[in-house]
């Protein structure tokens, strides 16, 4: 690994900042890295809320970590953070401050930045802040929620929707992006980001090695969701599209690189129009983007994406057939990542589904690939015999492939039933449709011999 052999010639700081937003690949990635570089001279360094504590597929229960929850500040520290960031704030202004803010920085922070977009606060040339103006009356509002959205009242009116405009489009975007869904005109975009910079309400990336280097950020996630929040449902509808279309120009092959967002921006805008007459269609464009992410995923070995995205695409689809085939896919995914019990679960929900609709070669499908799985784990070892009574021929109301005679499968009572006490049947449809199928059983029967000889 990269970060083992760095760490070999100098000892290496990593610093991940709000884990509770990681995706499963840097979860994964972190779980790999506190299990196999504990001989390392790396120190990880995990800022989080307390919901990123639970991410699948993390265990912060070893020896190598240890967790630290951060106290609410006391009243003392606060006011001490406070009077470093404003010179000759009045005491009575100080201490109801100190006292709505109960220990959270980032209250104190909001207000002084309130204070500064008033212009009651100003920035001098060495970049401390002066009280300047009355501040009279300071009424506080009682929550973080509160604050912003007064905060963002006292913006002008371009400032504000501008905001709004740009928590569409995430906690991080580059210029281009907020110009393809604003409807401001170009002409000003750049007088109103430099304010929201200097307003602190934006900032830009300037670490040279980030990816992401020039983009626009939020300085407080907060400050987007409540943005986003006070827009309308045909407001987000309509941003979400303008944001999910310009990324299929600006991305190569129609946007496959970014996928999975695309496909995000397709479902939020069929959320904000669920009740309107195009939802449907909506719905179809959500679907047909998430199986573009999914398929994406698993090409560059990502299989968790995968999966997650071919279940989103399941809740989106209308048709039955279509839903059972993404929930194949989900399983298969679940199985790539070693979650069995979670695959089988995906595979008997697709079963019962085939069965339910009387597709009796879908069903066998699926019933062969749960056998070619039972090798995997206990559940499954217990599940598959109760999966295939679902397609057995005295069952099923359709012929089964002539195909399936050649690789020595039998039907019974089990899975290795005698020939003789079998019923056999042909199909006059193509072999093409399943040879996938055919090894699958092939090799499941074999398990199941194996398993027969060893018990005996």
């Amino acid at each position: 690994m990269f970060f083992e052999n760095l760490s070999e010639h100098l000892p290496v700081v990593m610093v991940i900042e709000d884990l509770q937003w990681a995706d499963p690949g840097l979860v994964a990635f972190l779980d790999h890295l506190l299990d196999w570089s504990g001989d390392h001279a790396i120190f990880v360094l995990v800022l989080s809320r307390p919901e990123g504590l639970e991410l699948t597929g993390l265990s912060l229960s070893r020896r190598s970590v240890t967790t630290l929850a951060l106290d609410p500040l006391s009243e003392k520290v606060m006011g001490e953070l406070l009077d470093g960031l404003v010179s000759g704030l009045p005491q009575e202004a100080r201490a109801r401050i100190v006292e709505r803010a109960g220990g959270i920085p980032l209250y104190a922070i909001e207000t002084v930045r309130s204070l500064l977009d008033k212009g009651i606060v100003e920035k001098s040339a060495d970049g401390a802040l002066h009280l300047v103006g009355e501040l009279g009356e300071l009424d506080i509002p009682p929550g973080l929620t509160a604050l912003i959205s007064s905060r963002l009242d006292g913006l002008s009116q371009n400032e504000r929707l501008l905001v709004k405009e740009c928590s569409v489009l995430g906690t991080s975007f580059p210029r281009h992006g907020i110009e393809a869904v604003t409807e401001i005109d170009p002409s000003l975009l750049d007088d109103l980001l430099s304010s929201l910079v200097r307003k602190e309400v934006l900032s830009v990336r300037a670490d040279k090695l980030s990816p992401e280097r020039g983009q626009y950020i939020f300085t407080q996630s907060l400050i987007r969701s409540v943005a986003y929040d006070t827009l309308t449902r045909a407001e987000r509808r309509a941003r979400h599209l303008r944001t999910a279309e310009h990324l299929q120009r600006v991305f190569p092959d129609e946007g496959a690189e970014v996928a999975e967002v695309i496909a995000a921006h397709y479902y939020d805008a069929y959320l904000a129009a669920r009740d309107d007459p195009g939802a449907t269609e909506l719905g179809e464009l959500a679907k047909d983007a998430y199986a573009r992410a999914g398929e994406r995923a698993e090409s560059v070995g990502a299989p968790e994406a995968a999966e997650s995205a071919y279940l989103k695409a399941v809740e989106l689809t209308q048709g039955e057939a279509e839903k059972a085939g993404f929930t194949e896919r989900a399983a298969r995914m679940a199985f790539l990542v070693g979650w069995y019990e979670r695959a089988l679960s995906h595979y008997e929900a697709a079963l019962a589904a085939h069965g339910a609709a009387g597709r009796t070669v879908e069903a066998a499908r699926v019933t062969g690939r749960v056998g070619d799985h039972s090798t995997a784990s206990d559940g499954a070892r217990r599940r598959s015999p109760r999966s295939a009574k679902c397609w057995r021929p005295s069952t099923c109301s359709r012929p089964l492939p002539k195909s399936w005679r050649s690789c020595g499968w039998s039907w019974g009572s089990s899975f290795t039933s005698p020939a003789s006490r079998t019923r056999r049947a042909s199909c006059s449809r193509a072999p093409s449709l399943w040879p996938s199928t055919t090894s699958s059983l092939r090799r499941s029967r074999a398990g199941s011999l194996t398993r027969r000889t060893s018990s005996a």
